[in-house]
């Protein structure tokens, strides 16, 4: 049970902030993180934008059949930003934590959530492509 010590460990925001702040003067990971946020931005950025010209439904449900069963609220495409920008702060708070004891742990970790924000992004962008 040593492994989740850190489960329990009780810490302080500033504690988190200080671990936060060592994670960004690594220079891979502190590029990743500014690349992350701001397609984070970008994206919701570009969701404002266009949210006036998007119709009633969109299609997001691409495993389904292609017509209507791919067909969704538009409110739900609000699921692509907000996951991305929801995993991405567990995700560098996990970074945070591991990167004094396993660093390649951590890299992996920041560079897993750009992924998953430039694959969220691309998601966007081709749902917007083929509406408007």
């Amino acid at each position: 049970m040593k492994q989740l010590t850190f489960i329990h460990q009780k810490q302080t925001f500033s504690q988190a902030r200080k671990e936060f702040d060592t994670l960004l003067k690594h220079q891979p990971t502190s590029l990743s993180i500014r690349l992350t946020f701001i397609l984070l931005g970008l994206s919701w950025l570009v969701l404002v934008w266009f949210w006036h010209k998007l119709p009633p439904q969109v299609p997001l449900l691409y495993s389904r059949p292609w017509g209507e069963e791919q067909l969704v609220p538009k409110l739900y495409i609000l699921l692509l930003p907000g996951i991305s920008t929801f995993l991405t702060i567990i995700n560098l708070r996990l970074a945070s934590i591991f990167f004094a004891k396993e660093r390649f742990l951590s890299h992996l970790i920041v560079w897993f959530s750009t992924l998953v924000v430039i694959l969220a992004i691309t998601t966007l962008g081709r749902i917007l492509l083929i509406i408007t």
